[in-house]
């Protein structure tokens, strides 16, 4: 029996994710990394073999709350509930923490990116929700 090869990827449309197989649009996704998990057990099922799921080290606090995928926040409710300091961007609770408490853009920024499984030390404000803020002690070097 001969093998096939087949083209699988994932390719980003105006609002959704497509998988196409063999150029051919198959399924469409919000979701960027649902795509890519589809695209991998496409992959592992054309060989005639069980897709194994890797287990991945996760935030305890943040794998409890409800993600918002379109705005990529979590809901004030959920985050309340973790405990955790909430504070508002510009305001004085939040200046005296700006240099060490920073938002996962911020850590990628100054080469201090997120670990897995690192946990939250507060929430910032933004428009829709909240984002996890993270403990760097040397948040203002390099910006």
């Amino acid at each position: 029996m001969s093998k096939r090869l087949m083209k699988i990827e994932v390719i980003s449309l105006a609002y959704e994710y497509g998988i196409y197989k063999d150029g051919k649009l198959i399924l469409c996704l919000k979701d960027k990394e649902n795509a890519e998990l589809i695209k991998d057990i496409i992959k592992v099922d054309a060989e005639y073999k069980r897709y194994q799921l890797k287990e991945i080290k996760r935030s305890k606090i943040l794998d409890k709350l409800a993600y918002d995928t379109q705005y990529k926040c979590y809901r004030a409710k959920d985050c309340r509930e973790t405990g955790l300091p909430m504070v508002d961007y510009g305001y004085s609770n939040y200046i005296e923490y700006a240099d060490k408490w920073l938002s996962k853009t911020r850590c990628k920024k100054i080469k201090q990116e997120v670990k897995e499984g690192e946990e939250p030390v507060a929430f910032l404000r933004v428009m829709y929700g909240y984002v996890p803020l993270y403990l760097r002690d040397e948040g203002n070097k390099n910006e």
